[in-house]
């Protein structure tokens, strides 16, 4: 377990200190050192997941419930404009509570349990990525990105889907917005959203 630490406090340090690792320099890692990285950012994922969530949602009771409010509001009222085209759109928030929204969605929703944990035994990690960085033009890919592609690959994300998140990774399209790629079909219809992680 010390090991385990000491890798991924090397890793943010490390990361930290340069740009960060691309398939570049994945490709050029021994087998050990790969396994051993990703040994460290699995733990990583545990760590930040379990001691980083708690400051993210709302400590007071008060201000909470307001945040509650504001919540349930303001999905009923996106929800009601976009089952019925003529219906108007709901007021803007300003910004304070625009933050206790995503805030309160943040708490309900708990999404680093579901995205920033890694499950996945590293091999089959370890494996998914040297097939991604197999191709010159992933090369570019950060490690970390390729990590939670890897990841996605492994829960059965379509193929179609990660042709699309691809260009993102990298860099070839601007980074999208909290991390939702929406898709269109070829009449510029929305189809759906890919959430990344």
């Amino acid at each position: 377990m010390a090991r385990l630490a000491i890798l991924f406090l090397f890793a943010i340090v490390s990361t930290s200190a340069a740009a960060e690792w691309t398939g570049t320099d994945w490709n050029g890692w021994t087998k050990e050192r790969k396994v051993m990285f990703l040994d460290g950012f699995v733990a990583g994922s545990h760590w930040v997941a379990s001691n980083s969530i708690a400051p993210f949602f709302i400590p007071d009771e008060t201000i909470r419930d307001y945040a509650r409010k504001l919540w349930e509001q303001s999905n009923a009222e996106y929800s009601r404009a976009t089952e019925n085209p003529k219906q108007k759109f709901p007021p803007k928030y300003n910004a304070g509570e625009v933050m206790l929204i995503m805030m309160y969605d943040s708490y309900q929703k708990n999404p680093l349990f579901e995205r920033t944990i890694i499950t996945n035994p590293v091999q089959q990690i370890s494996d998914r990525l040297d097939t991604i960085f197999r191709e010159p033009r992933n090369q570019k890919i950060a490690v970390s990105n390729a990590i939670y592609l890897a990841k996605k690959i492994i829960g059965g994300l379509p193929v179609e889907d990660m042709n699309i998140l691809l260009p993102y990774l990298r860099g070839e399209k601007p980074a999208p917005f909290f991390g939702i790629i929406p898709v269109y079909d070829s009449n510029k219809k929305f189809v759906k959203a890919i959430e990344f992680p």
